[in-house]
């Protein structure tokens, strides 16, 4: 694997699986804003979890493109995207008690992580 392999696998699938929440969100919201949606009261668990999603996989996104190119690149990557694991399981278990939408938003950025996490251990035991 090349300097910065694992880097550029996860900032491009990270990428990736952001602008599937966005598209998602979209889906979800039609013709309505969530912003909306949001003052009417109105629960909307679904949307959330893939505005979470989005929220996880952006800041992720972010954290990788701050690294340096270059040796230590991938060492970098790696421990962004354990500290995003942990900063979103601690979210979870955060927003326990805070109702749907909360806790919909937080299990979706947890699962991104996890997701992202499971592929990348994935494509290490193919090479």
């Amino acid at each position: 694997m090349t300097a910065g392999g694992t880097a550029d696998r996860l900032e491009a699938r990270a990428a990736e699986l952001r602008a599937e929440a966005v598209m998602t969100m979209a889906a979800l919201a039609g013709p309505t804003s969530a912003c909306s949606l949001a003052r009417d009261g109105r629960s909307f668990p679904s949307y959330k979890l893939h505005e979470g999603r989005y929220a996880a996989a952006s800041g992720l996104v972010r954290a990788l493109r701050r690294e340096l190119a270059g040796e230590g690149r991938d060492a970098a990557a790696l421990a962004a995207l354990a500290e995003a694991r942990t900063r979103w399981t601690d979210e979870v278990g955060r927003r326990q008690d805070q109702g749907k939408d909360w806790l919909a938003y937080a299990t979706g950025g947890s699962d991104l992580c996890e997701q992202l996490a499971d592929e990348l251990a994935g494509a290490d035991g193919e090479a």
